[in-house]
């Protein structure tokens, strides 16, 4: 298991929320190498568990073509204006995010949410 500080965990999901206000749908932090829920918010454990595989195939399948690996995120564009973004933090941690479109901007997302939450998770580490 990760040695985080969960209160700075928690702190990632609150900023996200204010950041994006009602443009996140759900927010999930994970360990990566178990797919073990950290902190979330509506998470869903059948999603964290899909992006967490999702990730390390990506990954797999990257390296057998010889391209370079996934590096801080990839995002998802999905049906209803809903966006998937999942946000790796390290070798470690995984982000996984439900974006509604209609209620915040790429612009913010990219800009604001994303690398902030970066900070504050590796700052999350003890």
């Amino acid at each position: 298991m990760l040695d985080v500080d969960p209160s700075q965990l928690e702190r990632a999901v609150v900023d996200l929320q204010s950041q994006l206000r009602d443009g996140l749908v759900a927010a999930d932090i994970l360990d990566l190498t178990t797919g073990i829920s950290l902190v979330g918010f509506n998470a869903n454990p059948q999603s964290s568990a899909l992006f967490t595989l999702m990730t390390e195939q990506i990954n797999k399948m990257l390296e057998g073509i010889m391209y370079p690996g996934l590096n801080r995120y990839f995002l998802l564009d999905l049906h209803s204006d809903h966006s998937a973004v999942v946000v790796r933090a390290g070798d470690d941690m995984l982000l996984v995010m439900l974006i509604d479109n209609t209620k915040t901007t790429l612009g913010i997302l990219l800009s604001v949410a994303i690398p902030k939450a970066l900070s504050t998770l590796e700052g999350a580490r003890r």
